[in-house]
């Protein structure tokens, strides 16, 4: 199976210290990369397929500076971005 690229699912902003506005993204894709660790047990070591969501959250200036990857559910990863950017509201 060929890993195919992200797609946006829902684009949010919360309040960092209650004035910089930043952005928060959750994607879907189809894959989530294994550690590539021998050490690993086999489902962790190597890359999985299936339907998976991140999470990306965003600088004031546009950055990538943070991602939460693999989760396997939209709610979890809602509740999760909800829970680290407490005043999250989604715009799309």
């Amino acid at each position: 199976m060929n890993r195919d690229l992200s797609k946006i699912i829902l684009t949010g902003h919360w309040l960092y210290d209650g004035s910089v506005e930043l952005k928060v993204q959750i994607t879907e894709t189809n894959f989530e990369p294994g550690t590539g660790d021998f050490l690993d047990p086999e489902d962790i070591r190597n890359d999985q397929f299936g339907t998976y969501y991140d999470i990306l959250q965003y600088s004031h200036e546009g950055k990538l500076v943070s991602q939460v990857q693999g989760l396997e559910t939209l709610e979890e990863a809602k509740e999760l971005a909800k829970n680290n950017c407490q005043s999250l509201t989604w715009s799309s």
